[in-house]
């Protein structure tokens, strides 16, 4: 017969420790199948992390979720979904984690992935999910997700936002950035930015859209200047960019400029006018 190290005792109970609020998902099983829409995870005080997600159950079949870590998402995945009592089935699901700024490495799963849920209502549901945590690495929770109201959609036209920042080199000195954004309809999204006045960078994505609170930019090509000189590039074809919005407005919005971003040294709100 085997016998247990003298540490597995206080192993097997911490790790049962850490499942104390996973029923077992047939004691409690979901009434309604939940509809489309955009739902928003509450993980309270049950992580370390400051913690939410947006899952967006597309009407027509799609579906994108994030999980946000302080307003910046760290994960998207994206693919198809469908709902039966008690559960929702994602397919075809693509992840990736962000990479400099942006999310360009997708692994898809082979297998269709498969989420219980308890207590759907019109409002939301509650979704047995492995919540990323900094010190423990994933623990099994429930998580309630409610419908909530996506940003409208970005107004049409030019926009800017203007900020300054030590100048790198002096001390004494402050520098002044300059972003200007241009965005229509069935157009692409173009951005450039000038510091102190000179043009150093500017990008173009082809292909834009909206989801929930964030707005993903795609099909990326951008060019960096200075002193006699031009280099662009593009970036690969599944390279997206995903920035969260807030206070969409018919003039102006706020966009959240992530610590990692390319050239503005985040985190902070960026209101564009």
């Amino acid at each position: 017969m085997h016998k247990l190290p003298p540490a597995a005792p206080a192993l097997l109970f911490f790790f049962a420790a850490l499942l104390v609020d996973c029923d077992a998902p047939t004691h409690a099983p979901a009434s309604r199948i939940p509809h489309a829409g955009a739902y928003r995870g509450d993980y309270g005080k049950m992580s370390l992390r400051n913690l939410e997600s947006e899952l967006i159950l597309d009407a027509n079949g799609g579906f994108r979720f994030f999980m946000i870590d302080s307003n910046t998402a760290f994960y998207v995945s994206k693919g198809k979904w469908f709902a039966g009592e008690g559960e929702l089935v994602r397919t075809g699901v693509s992840g990736s984690y962000l990479y400099h700024g942006g999310f360009k490495r997708w692994d898809t799963l082979a297998e269709p992935d498969t989420s219980y849920l308890r207590n759907v209502s019109d409002s939301g549901f509650e979704r047995l999910e492995a919540v990323p945590d900094t010190l423990f690495g994933s623990i099994l929770r429930w998580v309630r997700y409610r419908i909530f109201t996506p940003q409208m959609r970005l107004p049409q036209g030019r926009f800017e936002f203007m900020d300054t920042f030590p100048n790198g080199v002096d001390t004494q000195k402050t520098d002044t950035g300059l972003t200007r954004l241009q965005i229509a309809s069935d157009s692409p999204y173009v951005q450039y930015y000038l510091r102190n006045g000179t043009l150093t960078y500017t990008d173009v994505d082809s292909l834009w859209v909206q989801a929930g609170s964030f707005l993903i930019t795609s099909r990326n090509r951008h060019c960096a200047y200075g002193p006699g000189y031009e280099s662009c590039g593009e970036a690969p074809a599944e390279y997206e960019y995903v920035a969260r919005l807030d206070q969409v407005a018919k003039s102006s919005f706020r966009l959240w400029i992530a610590p990692d971003f390319t050239y503005q040294s985040g985190p902070f709100w960026a209101t564009f006018k």
